[in-house]
């Protein structure tokens, strides 16, 4: 068996910062509480040094796994940090351990243990009415002198019980799941009522520290939490407002590109399918709107074609350069006079149930030349 290296950390890391991106919206605080515990307690129990090392001793292939897992743990401390800016008392400490535990009994216990009575309740019940058919069967048969009685049963009635004898043992079994969570929740009473996410916090800094002293700096991306979006919306009606009020003040333009993002093979296929879809273009056109080089006015649209170039806009986004996407996609965007949340509502349905033929037609055009530009590279 190989000695385990950093990727055996990345399934760790996804689920903590799943339960960190969660945990403002799940339902019970302490289930998520308990998960990230768990989570945590295994991250901690690794012998993260070796785990580098083995990982430095696969070349190229462990620096992109290195610089993969400090993205990922940059991610998680920017979630976390985001979590608190939105809602200071997300990471409060319980008043005591009893709290704690009695709150975890009746919060997480209630609904299995009544989910299990209930079920065995109707299985009871079931079996009983099984029984009384099957006395009634043994009645009949001794008053029936046919020697050629047979004794039978309601097949709906067998099939109730079957039915109920499954979900009484599927009750069962969930029952002692959280059972179980109920013991290990109990026997680490002191270190489940610690802020949670500030253990996280110092365990993803634990490990990126490590990981540094073997590993040469890498560039780390840290995607838009989605608690920033829902401060956004919150102040939507404010923007919304400002943008009335600046009516006169001019729309910012796309800037001009200097490296060339898509090479002119790829563009002149493209050209192909979409020439019918833009007013007076031509393939120079085309390369420079692309490749934003704003050595041409911007192509036109010709009317009823803007979700065609919105799916053409996704696939390009797709094999842009990590370090170039979102800036890409907001200046064609711009370049185009396309509304990005016209974009984000339009640019998959080419691929819909309800899409026309034309546009079924130019979305299997277009992924056949991404693939193929995809095997060329």
């Amino acid at each position: 068996m190989p000695n385990p290296t950093l990727k055996d950390i990345v399934p760790l890391l996804d689920v903590l910062n799943r339960d960190i991106k969660f945990s403002r919206v799940i339902k019970h605080d302490l289930y998520g509480r308990a998960s990230m515990f768990k989570t945590l307690n295994e991250l901690n129990a690794m012998d993260i040094e070796s785990m580098v090392i083995e990982t430095l001793n696969l070349g190229l292939a462990g620096n992109t796994i290195a610089n993969t897992l400090r993205n990922l743990l940059a991610e998680i401390a920017a979630r976390i940090n985001d979590l608190r800016f939105v809602n200071p008392q997300i990471d409060r400490k319980e008043k005591s351990p009893e709290d704690a535990f009695d709150r975890f009994q009746r919060e997480m216990m209630a609904s299995p243990i009544q989910h299990l009575q209930c079920s065995f309740d109707l299985y009871n019940m079931a079996c009983g009415r099984l029984i009384a058919a099957n006395e009634e069967n043994d009645k009949a048969e001794k008053a029936n002198t046919d020697k050629y009685f047979v004794k039978t049963l309601p097949v709906g009635l067998i099939q109730r019980v079957d039915k109920h004898r499954k979900d009484y043992i599927k009750s069962k079994r969930i029952l002692m799941k959280w059972i179980q969570r109920s013991i290990e929740f109990e026997e680490n009473l002191e270190d489940m009522c610690t802020p949670q996410l500030r253990r996280a916090e110092l365990t993803c800094a634990k490990i990126s520290k490590v990981i540094s002293r073997y590993f040469p700096p890498c560039e780390i991306i840290i995607p838009k939490m989605p608690t920033q979006y829902e401060e956004e919306r919150k102040n939507k009606g404010k923007q919304n407002q400002q943008a009335s009020d600046d009516k006169t003040e001019s729309k910012r333009e796309p800037r001009v590109w200097i490296e060339p993002l898509f090479p002119m093979i790829l563009v002149s296929e493209l050209y192909e399918v979409c020439e019918m879809i833009f007013e007076e273009s031509t393939e120079t056109q085309f390369h420079s709107s692309l490749n934003l080089h704003g050595k041409h006015e911007p192509l036109k649209i010709k009317p009823k074609q803007k979700i065609k170039v919105c799916y053409l806009i996704s696939k390009l986004y797709d094999i842009v350069p990590e370090k170039h996407k979102a800036a890409w996609r907001e200046d064609i965007l711009l370049h185009f006079d396309i509304d990005s949340s016209y974009y984000e509502s339009k640019y998959s349905h080419p691929r819909g149930s309800d899409a026309s033929r034309s546009s079924m037609a130019f979305a299997d055009d277009i992924d056949e030349i991404i693939k193929n530009h995809k095997k060329r590279a």
